[in-house]
C-alpha cells in the first residue's frame, strides 16, 4: 500500500474537529473555504515548516550550563555532584564549605533566571527562607549536650 499523502492528510486534520479554535476564527476571518490555500502549498513550503521546526527544536533545547569557582583538589567529588546538580536542575546554585577555617569549595552555576536566560553570578542574591532551622535545633542541641542551655529554661525574663 503506498504512503498516504501528505498534503491529503493534512488537509483533512485541518478541517476536522481537533483544530484549534484560533486557527477556525482565522479561516473564517481570511475566507479561507475547504483548504484552498493548503491545497496551494509545494513541497517547500513542508520543507520549510520542517526546517521551522527543527529550528525551534534547536533553540530551545537546554544548554549547557558552566560551573565556576573553586575547589579544593581533595574535594573534586563535591565539584563533579555539584556540576551534576546544576546540569540537571533548571535552576542554579551557589556553595561556599568552610573546613577548618580554610575555604575549601566555593563554586556556582546554573541560571538565576531561567525564562530570561540570565546566569547565576558570584554576586546573585537568593532567598534563604527556611534554610536556618535546622542549624537553630543543631546549635540548641549542641549547647544543651555541654550543659550550657536546658530545654524547658525561659530564653527571656520579664
Amino acid at each position: 500500500m503506498p504512503p498516504p499523502n501528505l498534503k491529503e492528510e493534512l488537509c483533512t486534520f485541518i478541517n476536522s474537529a481537533r483544530i484549534p479554535y484560533l486557527f477556525m476564527k482565522y479561516r473564517v476571518a481570511s475566507g479561507i473555504q475547504n483548504t484552498a490555500m493548503i491545497n496551494r502549498l509545494g513541497p517547500l513550503h513542508f520543507v520549510a515548516l520542517a526546517l521551522g521546526v527543527l529550528w525551534c527544536y534547536w533553540y530551545t533545547r537546554k544548554q549547557p550550563v558552566e560551573l565556576h569557582g573553586y575547589t579544593h583538589p581533595r574535594f573534586e567529588a563535591v565539584r563533579k555532584m555539584f556540576r551534576d546538580m546544576i546540569q540537571s536542575d533548571r535552576e542554579g546554585a551557589a556553595m561556599a564549605v568552610l573546613h577548618k577555617n580554610e575555604l575549601v569549595v566555593d563554586l556556582y552555576g546554573g541560571y538565576a533566571d531561567r525564562k530570561s536566560n540570565k546566569l547565576w553570578t558570584k554576586d546573585t542574591m537568593a532567598v534563604a527562607f527556611s534554610t536556618t532551622k535546622i542549624w537553630a535545633g543543631l546549635t540548641a542541641a549542641i549547647l544543651a549536650s555541654r550543659g550550657l542551655l536546658q530545654y524547658d529554661m525561659k530564653v527571656m525574663l520579664k
